[in-house]
């Protein structure tokens, strides 16, 4: 019987065996396997599940306003500016264009494959993109809507994305995927053969060049994912530079 059985069954009797409870520790790994105390704390609140739900319910609406109600109204006119500003583009890009917009270099494949499409502004992911599929013909975007703090006044700190793209074209590593993904788009595994490196360690240098705009992700059906360099973000780069350093032609 599956796990998913057992703890339905007990929700439904409000009560549970000590066959339900070996059976069900039976199904863990030894390194994850809950102590018997533990299991019986489990299959407790299974048999209460409606009252249980209502008091976490009741917890973490308490953990919200303790901690995030006071935050989220500050950043809620920052979600609505951009969300606005999403609307607008929405009306003057292609579909594959604005997802790549919003999600700062995701670009997915056969968009036109996918029934219903949906985009969220968030602050807490940028300038990341989280992208799930909670249907087959479903597909949720949540993009970065962050904005990145400029000071213009005399001796100004430099802007963060000036700083990570520089950071980043710092490291010999990733100029070097940078001239690879300059000829064509490659997989994370076909760059670690080229650069013969393990793919975690390539999967790490193309996290920092996405966060520095320095190369989009192109997201197959499968989910593989295909890089290339955004070589329009090098001109971009050396405008900022000079803006920052007050150099003008």
């Amino acid at each position: 019987m599956e796990a998913r059985h057992i703890l339905l069954g007990i929700a439904e009797r409000r009560t549970w065996t000590a066959d339900e409870k070996a059976e069900l520790l039976s199904r863990y790994g030894q390194s994850f396997k809950p102590s018997p105390s533990s299991m019986d704390t489990l299959l407790n609140t299974w048999t209460a599940l409606a009252e249980n739900g209502e008091k976490y319910l009741e917890a973490i609406q308490e953990y919200y306003q303790v901690f995030f109600a006071e935050e989220e109204a500050q950043i809620r006119p920052t979600l609505a500016r951009s969300l606005a500003e999403a609307q607008v583009l929405a009306g003057q890009l292609q579909l594959v264009d604005l997802v790549e917009r919003l999600s700062h270099g995701v670009r997915l494949e056969n968009l036109e494959s996918i029934d219903e499409l949906t985009l969220l502004p968030s602050w807490w992911v940028t300038p990341l993109a989280f992208l799930t599929r909670p249907g087959n013909d479903k597909v949720l975007i949540a993009f970065g809507a962050r904005p990145e703090v400029r000071n213009e006044t005399e001796g100004a700190e430099p802007a963060t994305g000036l700083v990570n793209a520089i950071k980043s074209l710092g490291d010999p590593t990733r100029l070097r995927i940078l001239r690879f993904l300059s000829n064509e788009p490659l997989t994370p595994t076909e760059l670690a053969r080229r650069l013969r490196l393990r793919p975690p360690t390539v999967i790490h240098h193309l996290r920092i060049l996405r966060l520095a705009s320095l190369v989009k992700v192109t997201v197959g059906e499968n989910m593989e994912k295909l890089y290339t360099a955004r070589l329009e973000a090098i001109q971009t780069i050396q405008k900022s530079l000079a803006d920052f350093l007050n150099i003008h032609d």
